[in-house]
């Protein structure tokens, strides 16, 4: 699963809160770095009042609002998350990269593809580098059976450096599979072998089905597309 990060970003005017309101927000981050998420949404829920009160500017409580979501969505309380992450973006009047990605990874864990679609796709507008996104918007794209664009997404996940190459390739071995392309296939699961250091099961799985399997019907049947490196199926 992906992560999201709990750093306090100097993006606002210190001056607009209290001293007390941007204590909260430092302990409160510092509790959800340390993977207290539970006592860091308490925190949390005490520093938006804090800052609501305050007239806080509207960038401090974006951020408040997608700490509180990133806490939420550790805490499976995905629902909740979504909102509190969309209200981070239209408190920073549409423009949150971050909490776009945010919402993405919400999206997709509750399978709503076309919605993380979109949302990863404004996270490329504003950096068409950013290979974590491109990665997400591939599975996404894979919900949504668009093997094409799904492909394209994990070329360029693996070009842009995301950590997941290995499953990248797989993902693409898979699909080249699909299309009854076997030789490169095969390469594509040789290479997610070699950066997974052996350790990526279904791309070995998929490699030895590609060595003795022809048929097409067979292969829809037993190939496996990758998931992030340490996911499970629970």
């Amino acid at each position: 699963m992906r992560t999201f990060l709990f750093i306090l970003i100097s993006v606002f005017s210190v001056a607009a809160q209290s001293p007390a309101t941007v204590t909260s927000l430092k302990d409160a981050e510092q509790l959800a770095r340390n993977g207290e998420f539970e006592a860091a949404l308490k925190e949390l829920t005490i520093t938006l009042q804090k800052a609501q009160l305050d007239q806080a500017e509207s960038l401090f409580i974006s951020r408040v609002k997608y700490d509180i979501g990133a806490c939420e969505f550790r805490l499976d309380l995905t629902q909740r998350a979504i909102g509190h992450l969309e209200d981070a973006i239209r408190s920073a009047n549409g423009y949150y990269p971050k909490a776009f990605y945010a919402l993405g990874m919400a999206e997709a864990s509750l399978k709503n593809w076309p919605r993380a679609r979109t949302a990863f796709l404004t996270t490329l507008k504003a950096d068409k580098t950013n290979g974590e996104a491109w990665f997400d918007i591939g599975v996404a794209y894979l919900g949504e059976n668009d093997l094409e664009k799904a492909e394209t997404a994990f070329r360029n996940a693996i070009k842009y450096g995301t950590r997941d190459a290995g499953v990248g390739h797989n993902n693409i071995g898979v699909i080249r599979a699909l299309n009854g392309e076997m030789n490169a296939a095969v390469r594509e699961f040789e290479t997610a072998l070699t950066l997974s250091n052996g350790d990526l099961a279904e791309a070995r799985q998929n490699l030895n089905f590609c060595r003795t399997l022809s048929e097409r019907t067979a292969l829809v049947a037993k190939l496996e597309f990758g998931k992030r490196m340490g996911e499970t199926n629970e």
